[in-house]
Formats: structure tokens, sequence, C-alpha cells
């Protein structure tokens, strides 16, 4: 039987102050495991306005300005747009377990491996996405879409859609000692993702 106490070692463990854990006992499959359940974001939170934030704010805002006036500068700001997106593509499918070389995704390739191919598809759905969000808002059905995308997934619409089942990270059945991350159960992912959404417009 897993102590869900194990997991929770310390004041600033991250888990602790983002969410809890929750153990789950499949009888069928002799299957003990245990899953994060973050906490809602809209629940208790009270962003006040306050003099730090409005200098931090008014700071933003000024860096941002500058960055746009050089931009107005710069003849080949597509390119260097693009070379961020691919970047972001990158670091997102490093938290997968990618371990292609950086440089790897500015290369010509006949032959492209499965984790190459997933972070140019994800190149394709920040693409999909910014010609969509120019239209309607960020949404947990872009979102989906934009998953699609990176599945390579020929109806996006159609195919877009939370997940059904629980998936683990590491290994499936806990080790001692090594509190890896699972993600939340399947039918916690859409309430979790419903608060998200309202999170982002709050």
């Amino acid at each position: 039987m897993l102590n869900k106490s194990i997991f929770l070692k310390g004041e600033g463990n991250l888990f602790s102050r983002s969410g809890d854990y929750e153990i789950h006992i499949e009888a069928k499959n002799k299957l003990d495991y245990y899953s994060f359940l973050p906490r809602l974001l809209c629940e208790g939170i009270n962003i006040t306005i306050d003099q730090e934030l409005c200098g931090l704010l008014s700071n933003a805002y000024r860096l941002l300005g500058i960055l746009e006036g050089m931009s107005l500068y710069l003849l080949n700001i597509e390119d260097i747009e693009q070379m961020f997106i691919k970047k972001e593509a990158y670091m997102s499918c490093r938290i997968d377990g990618s371990t292609i070389p950086f440089e790897r995704i500015f290369g010509q390739e006949k032959s492209i491996c499965k984790d190459l191919e997933k972070i140019y598809n994800s190149v394709n759905a920040i693409r999909y996405s910014k010609g969509v969000v120019a239209e309607n808002k960020i949404s947990n059905i872009l979102l989906c879409e934009m998953y699609s995308v990176i599945m390579n997934a020929t109806d996006y619409k159609k195919s877009a859609a939370f997940r059904k089942i629980q998936i683990f990270e590491l290994p499936k059945i806990y080790t001692p000692g090594f509190p890896t991350y699972n993600p939340p159960t399947a039918e916690y992912v859409e309430i979790a993702m419903i608060d998200l959404e309202k999170f982002i417009y709050r």
C-alpha cells in the first residue's frame, strides 16, 4: 500500500505548494499508483494591484516598448521569430524526454527520427495557433487542436479531445525513494483545464 506522506518532504516541496498526491488502488489489476492533483488556480486567488506590482508592470511595458522599437529596424524579423518558435518547440519536447541536440532542428535531414518529427510538429502547432488566435481567444479547444497537430492527426477538429486514460511518466509501479511525477487522472484533466482557461481570462 502506498503511503502519501513519503511524497511530501519539507515545506519547500514544489508539489506540496502547488497541489497534492492522490492514491489509486485498482483491485482488478492489483496495481497501486499515485497521481498528482494540482490545486485549482481560481480558488482563493486574489491578485491585488499594489505599488510593487504597478512598478513591475510599468517596467514590463517599458521593456516591451523598447523591444517593439528595435524590431522596426530588423530586416529579418521573420527569421528571428521562426528561430524562437523552434527553440520553444525544442524546449517543450525536452520536457517529454527528447535528447536531440538543439542544432539538429535547423538541419535538412532526409531521415527524421521520432523526437525530431515531434519537434517539427510542435513548430507547426505554434504556427497553427497563431493563425487561429488572430480571430479567436485562447481556449481548451485550441489547445486540443494544437496537440492534434503535434500528434500529426489528419483531422485536427475531430481528434481534438482531452485524454481518457491514465498515463505514467517513468515507472508504472511506484519505486521506493523515487517520487516521480504522474499526471492527474483522466477524470480530473478536464476540470483542471477548464479552471486554467478561466484563470487566463481572470
